[in-house]
């Protein structure tokens, strides 16, 4: 709500207040012909549409909780993850003791570098499994475990399940968001030419000015 001083619930308290006395506009019709049937329709369309979205709103309270679910269930999928990875490092060495080429080939420390950031994580894990798969049969031929890979790629396939689920209610949050925002913005705009109408041309009617205006807002 760009320069608008007041608060959402402020602002939707003022317009309710405008919308029960719009149909007085009447009266300024000669002086502003645009504060007709058609305006008053569009004032009450835009009130209700802010009204239903206005926070704080019970699917903002749903995604909040469902977020916060999936947010624990992806750190504790990235601690097993970590787990595994530690014990497939384990695992590799002992089958290649010296071959410290074909561990920086499995980039162990990139995992490491990944964990902060999901997105990239997420990239990791999918060229960890290609990779791992691909030397399946060199890695089984070491004794090195191939169910180690398995379970990696297993947690790597629900990781972005998780990860692409938490993307979805955190977009949808934010629409939701966006079209609150736009809603009251343009009730604000209809209410400022109201607003402007009244204070000018109804001084003889203190009542009817007094619901039409915008209450002074007190300095915090």
């Amino acid at each position: 709500m760009k320069n608008c001083p007041y608060s959402e619930s402020e602002l939707l308290e003022i317009a309710q207040r405008f919308k029960k006395h719009l149909k007085n506009l009447a009266c300024l019709h000669d002086i502003y012909p645009d504060l007709n049937q058609d305006f008053i329709y569009r004032f009450k369309a835009r009130f209700y549409e802010a009204q239903a979205h206005a926070h704080p709103h019970p699917l903002d309270s749903d995604a909040d909780r469902i977020i916060l679910v999936l947010q624990h269930e992806i750190d504790d999928l990235i601690t097993r993850i970590r787990s595994l990875f530690q014990v497939f490092r384990y695992n590799l060495q002992k089958a290649c003791p010296y071959g410290s080429e074909i561990w920086d080939e499995y980039g162990y420390s990139g995992l490491e570098h990944a964990i902060s950031n999901h997105a990239v994580l997420q990239k990791y894990l999918e060229g960890f499994v290609k990779l791992a798969n691909e030397k399946r049969v060199e890695l089984k031929s070491a004794n090195c475990p191939t169910k180690d890979i398995d379970e990696i790629s297993e947690l790597s396939l629900l990781f972005g399940r998780k990860r692409d689920e938490l993307l979805e209610y955190k977009e949808r949050k934010e629409i939701r968001s966006k079209v609150n925002k736009n809603n009251l913005s343009e009730l604000f705009k209809l209410m400022k030419v109201v607003h402007k109408a009244a204070f000018g041309n109804l001084d003889a009617n203190p009542e009817l000015l007094k619901n039409l205006t915008f209450p002074p807002k007190e300095p915090e």
